[in-house]
Parts: C-alpha cells; sequence; structure tokens
C-alpha cells in the first residue's frame, strides 16, 4: 500500500564572523627593527560550542587556533603593489600559529618592517608591505593548491569539494577590519602594532538533521522500540531539471585573495550536478549498515547505534561546504533533496530473511526557487514518520565578517515556513 509522504519546509538566516593575528618580519639594515605583527579576534556565538570543530566550521577564536590561517605577503622597493606583476618576495602560504605557552600568533622566520619611509629619508623612497591571508592553514593537502612562489598577480587558493564530503573546508579570506579593503602598500610607521585581519566566509555551509515519530505518536516522543532502527543510506543534493545548465552551486573553484572573488568554478562530474552523502560521510549514529539485525547495528564502543530517533541527530559527518553560483538567470532555480532510509526490525519468526525485516524508503523533494547564498548557512531537518516524511530548511546567516572585537553575539534569525503538500515520488 503506497504512503502517503508531505514535506514542509521552513527557511531561516545565521550569521558567522572570523579574524586573524600574529607576528611577522624581516630584518633591515638602517633602523631598530620591528617586526610585523598579525591580530586576530572573533566573536563567539551565545550558542555553546565544543572547543574543537571541524575545518568545515571556523565560527569562534577555539576553532581559527585550531586550524591556524596562512599569510602571503608582498615587498615593494619605493612603489605601490602591483596586482598585475607584483609576486610573493616576502611570505609565501606563511603558516601562523597560536602558541598556547606565549598566548599569542606566531610563526617562524621572524619578519620585520623595511625602514624606508618617505620624508624621514634622505632620497625620500618609501618601502611598502601587502598582506593577503585564508584559512584554514594547509600544505601539500589535494583540497587546497595555492598560486606558484613565483607567480605574478594577487595570489589564489583552489579548492576542490573532497569524495569524503566530512572532510569539506570552509575556506576564508581576510581583509582590513572594515570589511572591504585588502592589506596593500602598508608600512610600519602606518600599522602600528599589527595588522588586523577580518576573516569572511567565502562559501555555503549545509547540513543534515534527522529525527523519528510515528504520526500517531508527537514530535519528540520516544517513537522507537529496542527491535527496530530507521538507519540513513544516502542523502543527494542537485539541480533539477533544465536547470543543471546553471548549476546552483559547484565542487571547485579559485578563490582570489585580494578581492574575495571565486573563479573558474566547475563541477567534477558531467551532466546533472549533484553531491550524495553516502558511507563515512552519513553521521555513525543514524548510518546504515547494511543488511544487519538491529543487535548488530554497533559503534565503535561496541553499542547498538541509536539510529534515527526523537532527539535532532545531524545525518552528516561534520558539514558540507559549497561554492554558490552568483551568476544565475533562470528565474526559478530548483533544488532536488532526496533521502535513502531504511526501517529495520528485528523479529525471530522470520527465518528465511534472517530474522529481522529491512524496508528500503526513498523520499525526494524539488524546491523551486531556490538560491545557494555566500556565507549563509542551510540545516535541512528532515522528520521521518511511519506514514510521511516532513522536511524542514533552515537557512541561517552566518555573521560575515567574524567581528573585530571580542565579543558575545545572539545568532540572528529571520524567514518563515512554507509548507508544501506533496513531494515528487
Amino acid at each position: 500500500m503506497p504512503r502517503q509522504h508531505r514535506l514542509f519546509l521552513l527557511l531561516l538566516p545565521q550569521l558567522l564572523w572570523s579574524c586573524g593575528a600574529a607576528d611577522t618580519g624581516v630584518d633591515t639594515p638602517e633602523g631598530e627593527a620591528v617586526p610585523v605583527r598579525f591580530s586576530t579576534y572573533i566573536a563567539q556565538s551565545a550558542t555553546t560550542r565544543a572547543a574543537t570543530q571541524p575545518l568545515s566550521n571556523i565560527t569562534d577564536i577555539a576553532s581559527l587556533r585550531a586550524a591556524g590561517f596562512g599569510v602571503f605577503g608582498y615587498y615593494d622597493d619605493n612603489k605601490t603593489y602591483d596586482s598585475s606583476a607584483d609576486t610573493p618576495n616576502f611570505m609565501y602560504n606563511q603558516q601562523v600559529v597560536w602558541s598556547t605557552g606565549d598566548k599569542a600568533w606566531t610563526y617562524s622566520p621572524l619578519k620585520y618592517w623595511p625602514n624606508e619611509t618617505g620624508t624621514g629619508e634622505s632620497d625620500g623612497r618609501t618601502d611598502h608591505l601587502s598582506f593577503f591571508a585564508y584559512a584554514p592553514y594547509l600544505k601539500g593537502d589535494p583540497r587546497l593548491n595555492f598560486s606558484a612562489n613565483n607567480a605574478k598577480g594577487d595570489p589564489t587558493v583552489t579548492y576542490t569539494t573532497p569524495n569524503d564530503l566530512g572532510q569539506c573546508l570552509d575556506v576564508l579570506y581576510a581583509t582590513k577590519p572594515d570589511g572591504t579593503s585588502p592589506y596593500t602598500d602598508l608600512t610600519k610607521q602606518n600599522v602600528g602594532d599589527s595588522v588586523t585581519f577580518s576573516f569572511h566566509h567565502t562559501m555555503s555551509r549545509l547540513n543534515f538533521n534527522v529525527r523519528a515519530a510515528f504520526d500517531e505518536i508527537a514530535a519528540g516522543s520516544n517513537a522507537k522500540a529496542d527491535s527496530t532502527r530507521i538507519t540513513v543510506e544516502s542523502i543527494t543534493l542537485e539541480t533539477e531539471g533544465i536547470d543543471a545548465t546553471e548549476p546552483l552551486f559547484f565542487t571547485s573553484g579559485t578563490l582570489n585573495l585580494r578581492t574575495g572573488l571565486w573563479t573558474n568554478a566547475a563541477n567534477s562530474s558531467a551532466g546533472t550536478p549533484k553531491i550524495v552523502l553516502s558511507g563515512n560521510a552519513i553521521g555513525a549514529d543514524v548510518r546504515d549498515q547494511g543488511d544487519k539485525r538491529v543487535y548488530e547495528m554497533l559503534d565503535a564502543n561496541k553499542k547498538v547505534i541509536p539510529g534515527v530517533d526523537n532527539t535532532w541527530r545531524n545525518a552528516g559527518n561534520g558539514y558540507i561546504t559549497l561554492l554558490p553560483n552568483t551568476a544565475l538567470t533562470t528565474a526559478a532555480p530548483k533544488l532536488k533533496v532526496t533521502i535513502v532510509y531504511y526501517t529495520t526490525s528485528d523479529d525471530p519468526r522470520l527465518v528465511l530473511s534472517g530474522g529481522h525485516s529491512r524496508v528500503k524508503n526513498t523520499v525526494a523533494h524539488t524546491l523551486p526557487g531556490f538560491i545557494f547564498e555566500r556565507g549563509k548557512a542551510y540545516t535541512i531537518n528532515m522528520l521521518i514518520g511511519m506514514t510521511s516524511v516532513k522536511f524542514t530548511v533552515q537557512a541561517q546567516n552566518w555573521r560575515d565578517p567574524i567581528t573585530f572585537a571580542p565579543m558575545v553575539e545572539d545568532w540572528g534569525n529571520t524567514g518563515g515556513e512554507i509548507n508544501f503538500d506533496h513531494i515528487d515520488q
């Protein structure tokens, strides 16, 4: 007997912010050597977070300190920065790390400001430094590739979405605290004690939450028997129909660290662009383990997994980050979300099927007019019941850029509920 499915989608917006700090410098023969210093502060949300977070979600001072950041530095002798001809001759992907002992951002080798500064020099010459930064710091990782150390012009970072979607990155770039201007043409006199970076999210963040409830039982009540588990095999996200020629998102692109803009955006496979969470990209608590009885579905501690129960659980192993398509021309883009899940029940009377039953369910919904936006975090909540599946989509603004002053801010929520009375079969 076919089941009737209904979906409800709710859109809300979330904000996040980040900034970076560290010391750098280069020795000069004239005057007192002054080290180049970087500083960073990040506003923390009122929401409690764990001390460590994945690199797909750099949201507070603890997560930035864990991730570190990289700096590209350019030295110009008596001229200003040239975005088409200069090379990173002062720093190249310089790792900056937080030292818990020194309680400061540190790097090596330490470098210093050049001393020539206009009217203070007999020849009127002025030397300049320009800095561009990104986070998280990586080296030799296939997810991030950098323009060469002899490449002319702005430094760039090329991101490729990993096959294991649980290893996505939240790629940030830095500006001055005003949120727009790059750090170009600096002298030690006009900088003061430090170069203060304000980091910005350049992508969209996405995660999926799942929860179980039978229609006969109020949502949130325990609708799970000890001998039954609901487990997730896969979740698929794709641009549907004719909109496949204008995808809502990309899986790779090149980020300019001066402008903060993505170029060369592309998708790794031909045809309809899609991403599929499966295997290790699904959270261990709800991941389907194949044709097993419930008491054989064990976690790393040899305990039976909870599966999809009356608690909201992250269906993904971390967050997914996407490059939003900011050049859409279609009037009504369509985003399709599909979940494949199993309901497994142990029954010793089912001898021929190994003492258990498994029912596979595939549910899809197409959301018209949906657009991913840079700097926004989206959560798709899926309430799974025996006679219906209800989807709740939250779109929350990342507070971008991460604030310069240390302060605590609440999340900002806007939007309302959109109800759908059918789903695609």
